[in-house]
């Protein structure tokens, strides 16, 4: 019988044809992407630990020469107790505001340029920080995501981001 449903589809007309073949298309699609779907994805996991540079905690505006301080802290993560656990690796992001003169219309503009890097470790590595410490300004926002912690038992746990801006 499995070769009844190909004639009774092969004599139908064309559009109909046409039309089933894509529905069964997206059948199969939908299926294979429900099930891939259920498999964990480590960039939906929910934060269990806080972050903080330092003592600071995120969502801090701070003035330069303290931002410039921080830059040499090293991130920590700590469970609702409070017991600190030592951060393995972390994403971090830089997006300066730099303001220039429009070739056009001959106006100041501004524009928003944007650097980041994932770092294995607790801390920025020298040349990051030597490099944000000269460049640091006011309007700048200095952003810690991804932090991944070394937990009890050696598990890794996703720690919550850090953003501070530059006043």
């Amino acid at each position: 019988m499995p070769g009844l449903f190909f004639t009774d589809l092969w004599s139908m007309n064309y559009p109909s044809r046409i039309l089933i073949l894509f529905m069964a298309g997206l059948m199969v699609a939908y299926g294979s992407r429900a099930q891939q779907q259920k498999a964990a994805d480590p960039h939906t996991l929910q934060a269990v630990f806080r972050s903080s540079l330092g003592n600071v905690l995120s969502d801090q505006q701070l003035p330069p020469s303290m931002m410039k301080a921080l830059l040499d802290s090293t991130l920590v993560a700590r469970d609702s107790a409070g017991h600190p656990y030592p951060v393995v690796a972390f994403n971090f992001g830089y997006a300066t505001t730099d303001t220039y003169t429009n070739d056009t219309t001959g106006r100041p503009a501004s524009s928003r340029n944007y650097l980041s890097f994932h770092f294995k470790g607790n801390r920025l590595d020298s040349v990051w920080r030597k490099g944000i410490a000269e460049k640091i300004k006011p309007g700048d926002i200095l952003y810690f995501d991804r932090i991944v912690a070394r937990g009890p038992q050696n598990h890794q746990y996703l720690s919550s981001p850090l953003r501070f801006t530059v006043e």
